[in-house]
């Protein structure tokens, strides 16, 4: 990669946290049912119950981030959508960083590959962070209060550990880490149960196809 397309990349790196940063911080002040839900999970919590107690939703991490951040920040009415955009805020940027490690991998896994003969990606990064954008504010709409930002994130961050996993690089630790994923998956969505499923069964066939098979050491 030529050093004006590292430039090039960092630019559209900054832009799109900024662009997500301001396009939360101009709608700070939207609310949803499902918001209004989410808060008052955490709110149950706070008092001591299960955090998707009597709401109808299945979703406790979001609700126990939401009344962390707020046990953390204050409990009062008045700072609790100020406190759930900042959580909202922290899951973007953790998304972000899921989506660097996806591409990370994929970098890695091409240059393999392709031996002494580097792509230059960066028309499909430009892709990559384009469609970031799109799904972060226009479909995911990072200032709403639901726990889809952190389905996001952790979907980001299970592919990323698949790859890796495929690809023979990644030993136990790695394993250990998929696992969390999957179970923060599903207390994130109840959706992600299955495709979990899907996920270990399908990353179980091209382990077992792998020359070597499944390595746990070394």
């Amino acid at each position: 990669m030529t050093s004006r397309a590292r430039i090039l990349i960092a630019a559209l790196r900054a832009f799109v946290v900024v662009f997500g940063t301001a396009a939360l911080w101009l709608s700070r002040d939207a609310m949803s049912p499902d918001g209004v839900a989410y808060l008052d999970a955490s709110d149950v919590y706070l008092s001591g119950g299960w955090p998707a107690a009597g709401t109808g939703y299945w979703s406790p991490l979001y609700p126990t981030l939401l009344a962390g951040a707020r046990l953390v920040a204050g409990q009062g009415a008045a700072r609790e959508l100020l406190i759930a955009q900042g959580v909202n805020l922290l899951l973007f940027l953790c998304t972000f960083t899921a989506l660097e490690y996806v591409v990370r991998e994929v970098r890695w896994t091409t240059r393999a590959r392709l031996p002494g003969a580097p792509p230059n990606d960066t028309a499909w990064q430009v892709l990559v962070y384009a469609f970031f954008g799109v799904l972060t504010v226009g479909c995911i709409r990072v200032w709403t209060l639901t726990p889809d930002m952190a389905v996001a994130a952790i979907v980001f961050a299970i592919a990323a550990v698949c790859i890796r996993l495929i690809t023979g690089r990644g030993r136990w630790p790695s394993f250990v880490v998929l696992g969390l994923l999957l179970g923060l998956g599903y207390l994130a969505k109840a959706v992600l149960l299955p495709i979990g499923v899907f996920t270990l069964a399908t990353l179980a066939v091209l382990l077992r196809r792998r020359p070597g098979g499944l390595t746990l050491t070394g």
